[in-house]
């Protein structure tokens, strides 16, 4: 009595249980994607100190897809808002789509 046997189904098994080699990671191609300080401008309509948030009446974002309108955004230091009132006009740099990195005043309301 004689035994063959082959080897190739043994080495087809263990190629379908080797996991793939991981892809290295691309974070200069994710950043490149990310729009870097946007600058925008509009007129303030409301303060919300207690969330950190302002409400600006703004023109178009076209690096967020956004166009002209009024929308509210979270500040990243509320002592930011410090000195702005409602009807101020305001420029301010974007850190992502509801994210205003800085903001400063630019003319005053009235």
């Amino acid at each position: 009595m004689r035994f063959e046997f082959s080897l190739l189904p043994l080495a087809l098994a263990l190629t379908a249980c080797t996991p793939p080699a991981a892809e290295p990671e691309q974070p200069a191609a994710q950043e490149a994607d990310a729009p870097a300080a946007v600058q925008s401008s509009g007129t303030v309509v409301a303060i919300t100190p207690e969330y950190s948030a302002v409400t600006i009446r703004h023109e178009a974002i076209p690096e967020y897809g956004m166009e002209a309108m009024t929308m509210e955004f979270t500040v990243a230091e509320g002592s930011q808002l410090a000195g702005i009132e409602v009807g101020d006009h305001v420029s301010f740099e974007l850190s992502g789509p509801l994210d205003i990195r800085t903001i400063a005043k630019t003319a005053r309301a009235g």
